[in-house]
């Protein structure tokens, strides 16, 4: 059982610590606008969301993928199951829907990142299957 959790806790640190550095490097690759700053002093959401390119938003959602993914097959490589992905992937996904409901996003973010924790996650769990060489307890 203490496998599960710390399975389960490595998976969602993993996959935050490289949502962290995926979304790092996108703000390198796409600056923010020094429009913005002024409005988020303002905070004007709508106006901010306005402000900021398709680019940059597409980027926060690769940083998701890679995320889950990474975090789903970490947590199925320590705690040998696949379903200790989808369990990490939900966690996460947790999580984003915290920063959505902290920070007002476009609709069309929140419906398409709410479908990509979860399914890159057991992606994640299933190639941690494969590479282990053995198939997991189900």
């Amino acid at each position: 059982m203490l496998r599960k959790i710390l399975a389960v806790l490595s998976g969602f640190v993993s996959g935050m610590l490289v949502i962290g550095l995926v979304e790092a490097l996108g703000h390198k690759l796409f600056p923010i606008p020094q429009e913005i700053t002024q409005t988020a002093e303002m905070q004007d959401t709508e106006a901010l969301f306005a402000l900021i390119s398709p680019e940059i938003l597409l980027f926060v959602l690769l940083a998701y993928i890679i995320g889950s993914f990474i975090g789903g097959f970490i947590a199925s490589l320590i705690g040998k199951q696949t379903m200790l992905a989808v369990i990490s992937g939900s966690v996460l996904m947790l999580g984003g829907v915290i920063n959505l409901f902290m920070i007002p996003h476009p609709i069309w973010f929140v419906l398409v990142s709410m479908l990509v924790y979860i399914p890159f996650a057991l992606i994640g769990g299933l190639l941690a299957k494969k590479v282990m060489k053995h198939s997991f307890p189900k």
